[in-house]
């Protein structure tokens, strides 16, 4: 059974392990994320059995637990394929602090190669990092072994290094944990707005050859984007968390909706306040897709009590020309002050594009606030 060594892996005790390989994904823990750390945890588990010196694999969702069940479409995927969901272990179920003094600790990033300001100080344990990101340039990881390559999902070098190798098998049910993801983070290889590579489609293809009981490419897309999209039972909070990433601690919240359609849900507006003064967040930005048949549809919001910080991140992202989101106002949404709103009309930019640009943001804020600076605060 493929996922034996992760029931396995959570009857340890952790403090006991003398050897322990991490296999972790991003914050956000989307289904590439987490598929990503399992398969790959697979293959390193194999690797184990015939090399001592990895030790214990374990693979972790980099979420806390409480919010796995906002991730509609990783809780149920992973449990189609025979993840045993009570058996995962989430960043606030493993204790790294113990393993990184008792242990002989090796951490593989997959889906991400920047740590977030929480992880830094687990960079020197950081022994391999497989990532579809373009390099950060404050992330070269000299001295790391890298597999870096831009394609429409970190699943695609995965399940390249999985079909590529010839030592172990691959189990029907880890082949299609892959496919699934790359099906759904390529929006099922639409060109509308294109989201893969030649690499993703012929690794599809590869797979569909070993695969004996595949569905359809469009019948999984649509289940699983309708798994996805299911947001009916969420709460305003919950709808923020479901897939987010922080960034110079500035959540990045995507939702599968307009921010229209998101903002005039009752008391949305104080609501994303409570959730920026709970985790003592500057400000919140907001991207919300909507895709209905062939027609997408992406708007940005940005929400922040300080102007100052509004008006620089504003100014970021509607002056940015690598990408031009080609951002439209959409005006009188809110008389608060606090809230931004605009149409993009670059479909093809998603959070990937839109991330370093909030980061580039906030080191320029960052830089004329910061205390001794003569810039007036507003």
């Amino acid at each position: 059974m493929a996922w034996q060594f992760v029931g396995e892996a959570a009857k340890l005790q952790l403090g006991a392990l003398q050897k322990v390989r991490i296999i972790m994904g991003n914050e956000s823990c989307d289904l590439d994320s987490a598929a990503s750390a399992l398969a790959y945890g697979y293959l390193q588990n194999c690797m184990a059995n015939r090399n001592p010196n990895i030790g214990t694999v374990i693979p972790i969702l980099n979420i806390p637990q409480e919010d796995f069940i906002l991730k509609t479409e990783v809780c149920y995927y992973l449990k189609k394929c025979g993840v045993p969901l009570g058996n995962l272990f989430f960043r606030d179920t493993i204790n790294f602090d113990l393993l990184m003094s008792s242990s002989e600790l090796g951490i593989v990033l997959v889906d991400h190669h920047a740590l977030s300001d929480k992880d830094t100080s687990l960079k020197p344990y950081v022994i391999e990092v497989i990532d579809h990101r373009p390099l950060d340039p404050d992330w070269q990881w000299e001295n790391v072994k890298k597999t870096m390559e831009t394609v429409g999902s970190c699943a695609t070098l995965i399940a390249d290094l999985l079909i590529t190798q010839n030592e172990f098998p691959v189990p029907e049910e880890v082949l299609m944990l892959l496919y699934g993801t790359i099906i759904l983070d390529t929006a099922c290889l639409s060109d509308n707005p294109k989201k893969f590579t030649d690499k993703d489609v012929s690794v599809l293809e590869e797979m569909e050859k070993r695969l004996v009981n595949k569905p359809g490419r469009s019948t999984l897309y649509s289940e699983l984007l309708s798994i996805r999209c299911d947001i009916t039972e969420f709460s305003i909070s919950q709808l923020l968390r479901k897939d987010l990433k922080v960034v110079s601690n500035i959540p990045v919240s995507s939702l599968p909706l307009l921010v229209q359609d998101f903002l005039s849900m009752s008391d949305a507006e104080e609501e994303v306040e409570r959730f920026a003064e709970s985790h003592q967040y500057k400000a919140v930005v907001i991207l919300g897709v909507s895709k209905l048949g062939t027609e997408l549809k992406r708007e940005i919001a940005i929400v922040s009590q300080e102007r100052s910080l509004l008006k620089v991140l504003t100014d970021s992202l509607t002056k940015s020309k690598t990408p031009n989101l080609q951002l439209q106002p959409i005006k009188k949404f809110s008389d608060s002050g606090k809230v931004v709103l605009f149409r993009q009309l670059n479909k093809d930019a998603s959070r990937k594009q839109i991330v370093p640009l909030v980061k580039e943001a906030v080191i320029n804020y960052e830089r004329t606030h910061s205390p001794g600076c003569s810039s007036t605060r507003s």
